[in-house]
């Protein structure tokens, strides 16, 4: 019984490095497109933003990790 419980904590530690590493993976990729879309979004005139998401003095760097973030918990869905 033993051994089985020593498999199975094996394979939740395989499968937690895995999601990790998927993890870092997506943030790599989304890190980009998020950091365009806020760049984008500072350059528009104040009359035609929709409003900022995240309220505050952040740095456009901030908000794009942020936002990259905030998106991968609905990609594991």
């Amino acid at each position: 019984m033993a051994a089985t419980d020593f498999h199975d904590n094996a394979d939740l530690a395989r499968r937690r490095r895995t999601d990790e590493r998927d993890s870092r993976l997506l943030l790599c990729a989304l890190y980009p497109l998020c950091l365009t879309l806020a760049i984008a979004a500072r350059l528009m005139p104040r009359g035609k933003r929709l409003g900022s998401v995240f309220p505050g003095n952040r740095s456009v760097f901030a908000e794009a990790r942020i936002a990259a973030a905030s998106c991968i918990p609905f990609i594991f869905r």
